[in-house]
């Protein structure tokens, strides 16, 4: 079997025994909580809403907040508890861990808790979103990114690149079909059209980015020729020869 199929088949296990785990676990909260009878299905609701608060928790801490690490810690706190006295319901033994302390109990409690949610995130590649005690000390050491409202700077940088990828991608577009750089000044195309762009119109709309110059209107008026008089143009047929008849 090759590494990539025991992988495989090991995610798949983890996956299934990490889904086991938690419906033993949400069964054991609720005989734990302790409500009976009629309440019985409130102690179910109770016992599903930690889970989804345990799931909360370890998210990403991108979206970390001050009112999901209050609840989710809760959350952990109490259903352990719940967990360790539903160990203690079922294995029939006296009092409680503060009275009668079990090492078995306790710490298949905590086992059963933390187990599901790590092992359905690792079952789904998903084990480095978040997890426990990682955001327990990124909280720590980071309080202030619970409450601002600036997109982390990892996903800032992440979309640059991508941008800046898609930008690449372009320009090898523009060198595949041109090949070459403007004659003018030797910019690229991409260059010479930002520059273009600042030109007036007049100038952008030549090739070269310059245009001829526009005519300039004068407001002196024309200049006109002085009307030929009968004695000049009697004049002007005695010097070329032309008789007068």
């Amino acid at each position: 079997m090759s590494n990539g199929n025991f992988t495989r088949v090991k995610k798949w296990l983890v996956g299934l025994t990490g889904v086991a785990m938690l419906v033993a676990s949400i069964s054991l909260s609720k005989a734990g909580i302790g409500f009976t009878g009629d309440a019985a299905w409130i102690g179910l609701v109770i016992a599903v809403s930690l889970t989804c608060a345990e799931f909360m928790f370890d998210s990403n801490f991108d979206e970390f907040n001050w009112t999901i690490l209050v609840l989710g810690l809760a959350a952990y706190v109490y259903s352990i508890i719940a967990n360790i006295n539903g160990f203690y319901l079922y294995l029939g033994l006296e009092g409680t861990m503060w009275t009668n302390f079990n090492a078995k109990s306790v710490l298949g409690g905590i086992f059963m808790d933390v187990y599901p949610e790590l092992a359905i995130a690792w079952a789904l590649s998903e084990s480095k979103v978040g997890d426990l005690l990682g955001n327990l000390v990124k909280s720590w050491k980071n309080p202030e990114d619970m409450t601002s409202n600036e997109q982390p700077k990892g996903n800032n940088n992440q979309q640059n690149n991508n941008n800046g990828n898609r930008g690449g991608s372009g320009n090898q577009g523009n060198n595949n079909g041109g090949g070459r750089r403007e004659e003018s000044g030797g910019r690229p195309q991409g260059q010479m059209s930002a520059a273009m762009s600042n030109l007036p119109r007049s100038e952008a709309s030549s090739p070269m980015g310059y245009s001829r110059p526009e005519p300039r209107m004068s407001n002196q008026q024309p200049q006109m020729r002085p009307s030929l008089t009968p004695e000049d143009i009697l004049e002007y047929g005695r010097r070329s020869g032309i008789k007068n008849d």
